[in-house]
Order: structure tokens, then sequence, then C-alpha cells
């Protein structure tokens, strides 16, 4: 079957459920989430309908590349996307070995049209294609962390991995024995994550993924919540620390890591008015290329930690 999206008088076309990367917008190759999902998340809102997508041929008449572009984000999960080389390095944080899956070449999506247009509207940036400080910080504290034992490992606690990017901390923590729900802003590097442990051999039923907007957390409690360079910005500080003092079980904790930055040194203080303490400690780590970095894990909690 043919999908036929016009936009301001251009006709692009998607054949037999391909997605977008089939299609060309402005010149530059367009890879983003399948039209069939995004179809499917506007539902009749749309000016297409998902019905359309059985048998047949559908058309979607759309004024401006805005106008087609802005549902994709309002309503859609965020998505980016990269179309690159991609690599599968290992890494050993903390005497833990991690097949990690990433873009070799992240910078290009930096002029991506569709990042461009999410930056104007939301301040949005693809960081999580790249391999931060707090990333190799909080690896390693995982790694060093004294977790219990767990005689089943799918009866461990789930651990929420916010702002994961590639997700290395994460990926560290299951192969600690947790269970790790990772998180992302943009879905884009949930992929990767994905890859990433089926390239270290982790068990389906040991990790999850899904989108999580801060300023719209669930309505869920985790016993252990981590996060690597996700108060980067001052903007950010009041935000993780909410985000925190909702989630968190009563007797859980959360390890935040960051490098030495001017918006972290708020963290403490937005999380004490919101009825947290945390405890901050020095960490250090060694980048892939052998760079020695320094830092702190704030370690989070309800009560005295």
């Amino acid at each position: 079957m043919t999908i036929r999206i016009i936009v301001a008088g251009v006709t692009y076309r998607q054949r037999d459920g391909y997605p977008l990367t089939k299609l060309a917008f402005d010149g530059a190759g367009m890879d983003r989430c399948g039209l069939k999902d995004w179809m499917s998340h506007r539902g009749d809102r749309g000016r297409v309908s998902p019905a359309f997508w059985t048998e047949g041929e559908a058309t979607g008449h759309f004024m401006s590349k805005s106008d087609f572009l802005g549902p994709l984000f309002d309503v859609a999960p965020g998505q980016s996307a990269y179309g690159g080389p991609e690599a599968v390095t290992t890494l050993v944080q903390g005497g833990v070995s991690i097949r990690l899956a990433r873009p070799r070449d992240p910078d290009r999506l930096l002029d991506d049209p569709l990042v461009l247009d999410w930056n104007r509207r939301d301040d949005y940036m693809p960081y999580w294609a790249y391999l931060w400080p707090g990333a190799y910080l909080l690896a390693e504290a995982v790694a060093r962390e004294s977790w219990p034992k767990w005689s089943d490992e799918l009866r461990a606690p789930l651990a929420l991995e916010i702002g994961c990017g590639l997700g290395l901390a994460g990926l560290v923590a299951v192969a600690r024995g947790l269970r790790v729900q990772f998180t992302d802003y943009d879905q884009a590097p949930l992929k990767y994550v994905a890859r990433s442990a089926a390239e270290n051999g982790f068990e389906p039923e040991r990790f999850s993924m899904r989108r999580l907007d801060w300023r719209s957390p669930p309505d869920e409690r985790f016993s252990i919540i981590l996060g690597a360079d996700v108060i980067y910005e001052a903007r950010l500080v009041p935000l993780v620390a909410a985000l925190l003092a909702q989630l968190l079980t009563p007797d859980g904790v959360g390890l935040i890591a960051s490098p030495y930055r001017v918006a972290a040194e708020a963290f403490p203080r937005a999380l004490a008015s919101r009825g947290l303490t945390c405890r901050p400690t020095t960490a250090t780590s060694y980048t892939e290329d052998g760079r020695f970095i320094e830092g702190t894990v704030y370690r989070v909690g309800r009560t005295a930690v």
C-alpha cells in the first residue's frame, strides 16, 4: 500500500510500512519514528485516521512543515533520529564489564532538522548520544555499591534510571543483579539501551524502557532511582528534586551523580525544601580514553542516609 503525505503542496510517499527514513524533507534524510506509530498516537485528533493503515491509499494534507512536525512532538512520544555509523564498545566500571551500543558520530544530530525544530519548541538537545562524565561517575558508584543479594533476580527491586541516555549506569545495575527501568525524554536512546542489553546477554525480564517527561511523572514509586548528569543546568535542579520527592519510596535511595558544576550546588537545598535529605560524597572515575574525572554522588533519601 502507499501512504501519501502532502506538506505545503509537496508530496511525500511511504510504501509498504517503511518508516519515514524513506521520505525526504527539505533535502535531508528524515529518519523518524514510523508513520504508523505516529498516527496511532494521534488517533482521531489527527488529520489522518490510523484506520487507513489496513488497506488502500491514504492522503494527509498539511499546510506547512511546522503543521506536520508539531503534532509529532505535542502528541506522539518525542524521538530524535540518528542515521549515522554506530559502534559497540566495551567499558569497565568498578570491575563490571559492559558492552555499550552508541552512535559513532553523535554531532550529526546537531544539524538534524527535527532536532532543531524540537529545540525551538522545548529547548531540547540530543545530549543522550554522548557519554558524559556523570555517566562514568554513576556507573562506578553503582558497580561498587553494596547491593543486597537476591535468591531470585526476578524479585530484585526495580530501579528507575532517569535521563538514562545511553544507559551505562543502568546497565551496570542490571549486571549487578538489579532490575532496571530505563527512561529518557527522547525515545531514540532507548533503542541503543535495548541493543546494549542484548549485547550483554541480559534477560528481557531484567529491564524495561519508557519515555518519561519529568514535568509529568507517573503515579508510581521506586526504591532505587539513578540519575547521571541530570542537574547540569539550574532550571533542572528543582525539577529533579521534585521528581525524586514524588517517585522515591519512603525507605528508598536515590543516587544522583554530577561532575563539579555550579548548578549542582543548589541541589541539596532543593531536596531539603521537599522533605528529602542527601549525603554528597566525592566520586572518581576514568573516561574510556583514560582521563581522570572527579565529581559528586548525592545519596538521596527521606530519612538520614
